[in-house]
């Protein structure tokens, strides 16, 4: 159900964005969530695996750690960028006055 002014904040759970905005994390973080447990695993001796293989698993999700980093900072940079762009149309420095008087005008009643 949208708010009643039409607006809906994709991060709200209550919106109808919220599992576009949310499911890309979540699964970027129980993908390196279950990466790092396996390079944790495959450190400890006590397994006994062939240790060829178990190299080269460390060195899969070792990598495949590295990848999800990557793909982090690449959400991150291009949120970012996003609301620059955004915010670069936005007239906040022309109003800067308006706001600043109208905030002082709230907290003392008007009062000078």
């Amino acid at each position: 159900m949208l708010p009643q002014n039409g607006l809906a904040l994709k991060h709200d759970p209550n919106s109808p964005f919220f599992e576009r905005f949310v499911g890309p994390k979540i699964s970027l973080v129980a993908l390196s969530t279950l990466s790092l447990l396996l390079v944790v695993l495959l450190r400890y001796p006590i397994l006994s695996l062939n240790e060829t293989f178990a190299n080269s698993l460390y060195l899969t999700t070792s990598l495949s750690q590295t990848f999800i980093l990557a793909l982090w900072i690449y959400f991150i940079c291009k949120a970012a960028l996003k609301t620059g762009r955004i915010l670069k149309k936005q007239p906040f420095i022309d109003t800067r006055y308006t706001q600043v008087r109208f905030d002082e005008e709230r907290r003392t009643g008007g009062a000078k």
